[in-house]
């Protein structure tokens, strides 16, 4: 799974040794939603909380002007439905098909009975008396 989360819906990055914790916006009196990314060098947690909390907006958080940024966030599949992967692998085989019939017919040359012949008559020529 992908998440998706905008610099408008972060209220604030915290590093947590070798995982970042992402704090989300939300409206004055309800608890912010928490993403949390594991796997990461407690080096590159700091840097990257640091970085990113000093580009955020000043929010207008006291007055509960605050949007929910659990509504911005956005999840999806990295893998495709099984329909559309199937779909896909037909389209392929059937470019493929045609593409293997357009080269054959190309590089094969003439073909029937009159170019046989004509082909022999090239090939042997006569001699005249």
């Amino acid at each position: 799974m992908e998440t998706r989360i905008p610099l408008q819906a972060v209220r604030r990055i915290h590093a947590e040794g070798s995982a970042v914790a992402v704090e989300l916006t939300a409206p004055a009196g309800t608890t912010p939603a928490v993403h949390r990314v594991g796997g990461v060098s407690e080096a590159a947690a700091t840097f990257f909380a640091d970085a990113v909390n000093a580009t955020l907006p000043e929010r207008a958080e006291e007055a509960g002007e605050t949007a929910d940024g659990s509504a911005l966030v956005t999840v999806r599949a990295l893998t495709e439905p099984e329909q559309d992967r199937r779909t896909r692998v037909l389209r392929l085989w059937v470019k493929a098909v045609a593409l293997l019939t357009a080269a054959s017919r190309c590089c094969a040359g003439p073909s029937g009975p009159s170019s046989a012949r004509s082909s022999s008559s090239l090939a042997s020529p006569s001699t005249s008396p």
